[in-house]
């Protein structure tokens, strides 16, 4: 709702907006949309960008219309590290021989 009836007219006033339903590429949607609120109660959430040493980003890029963050960090496979965060399991470098 963007106005309330504040008494001083003697039809409704009220105007109604729709509830934010795509936000930028790397984001994703947080919250519902609650018709009894004056202002809009979804909010832009930003997705995961990075992930700590030996995970890569996994998952599916946010594309600004889901409701949750769809990337995750996942651990490199075994025998394999990574020192940076990336995209996909090339990310992740096979282990120097005689390292573990």
């Amino acid at each position: 709702r963007a106005a309330a009836c504040d008494g001083s007219s003697q039809s409704d006033v009220t105007v109604c907006q729709p509830c934010k339903s795509e936000c930028a590429a790397g984001q994703f949607l947080s919250g519902a949309c609650d018709s009894e609120r004056s202002f809009d109660t979804v909010t832009c959430s930003d997705c995961a960008t990075s992930c700590p040493q030996g995970f890569y980003l996994g998952g599916t890029p946010c594309d600004g219309t889901g409701q949750s963050d769809s990337v995750n960090c996942t651990a490199c496979p075994a025998g394999t590290f990574s020192l940076r965060s990336g995209t996909g399991a090339g990310s992740c470098s096979v282990c120097p021989a005689l390292t573990f």
